[in-house]
């Protein structure tokens, strides 16, 4: 009788071991399914907005970007900057080929309504200046603090590929980017630098609790499988105490 007992609870014993192994193996390829499915979300959402950036004033470039950029045909870029409102002038340049700009404020933007061709009214238009080799340039100055920014397209209506550097220069002028613009005055750098930190702390913050609430916190995962295999786990100890019981009083 002990003898069967014995065999018994040795099979009960492994059935438990083998059924919560395979519960442990389910959930972990649950998490890493899982894991996997949010990383391509945020990749697909990175590129999307990658993808974009700068196409229209919602998403512009917050800084200069260094060296050369390149205008398919009829392509605009848009760039934000913040500025202080002190009536410092603010000189814009921009060289290459095929390509031009317009200084646009909040207000132009609104006005606009979505239509930022030849019939616009922004604040100001870009010309070829002899002082600057035949560079485009606009300078000009505001009274009022706030977001300006700058729409940079083709010329001859689009038809053609273009190809700029843009610079911007003066006192009352910063950036909100992380990376400053070559064409900057060391201040402006300096500024430019400080907030791109700042933004970069934030960003990682905001994305630390993007992942918490997504779900890629290890706190967070699916604990499904391992609260099955509890009880077999619970099952099999038990067997396993009743064979060694059966086992001493065989003994005896």
């Amino acid at each position: 009788m002990y003898r069967r007992l014995f065999v018994v609870s040795i099979i009960v014993l492994l059935l438990s071991l083998a059924f919560a192994s395979a519960a442990f193996a389910q959930t972990g390829a649950g998490n890493e399914g899982d894991q996997g499915t949010q990383q391509n979300q945020g990749q697909t959402q990175n590129q999307g907005q990658m993808q974009n950036q700068g196409g229209d004033p919602g998403s512009a470039f917050n800084s200069l970007s260094q060296g050369s950029m390149n205008l398919n045909a009829g392509q605009r870029n848009w760039y934000v900057f913040r500025y202080a409102g002190d009536n410092s002038p603010v000189q814009i340049r921009l060289s290459g080929s095929n390509a031009q700009f317009s200084v646009w404020t909040q207000g132009d933007i609104q006005n606009a309504s979505g239509n930022f061709g030849a019939t616009a009214n922004p604040v100001g238009r870009s010309s070829a200046n002899s002082n600057f080799g035949g560079d485009q340039y606009w300078t000009g100055s505001f009274n009022a603090p706030g977001n300006y920014y700058i729409m940079v397209e083709t010329t001859n209506g689009g038809q053609n590929a273009g190809n700029y550097t843009l610079s911007v220069t003066g006192s009352g002028v910063s950036w909100q980017g992380q990376q400053g613009g070559q064409n900057q005055t060391g201040n402006q750098q300096g500024a430019s630098s400080a907030t791109g930190q700042q933004a970069g702390a934030t960003g990682a913050q905001q994305g630390q609790s993007g992942q918490q609430a997504g779900g890629l916190a290890p706190q967070t995962l699916p604990t499904t499988g391992a609260a099955s295999a509890l009880p077999l786990l619970i099952g099999g100890i038990g067997a396993l105490s009743v064979a060694a019981g059966a086992w001493l009083r065989r003994k005896k």
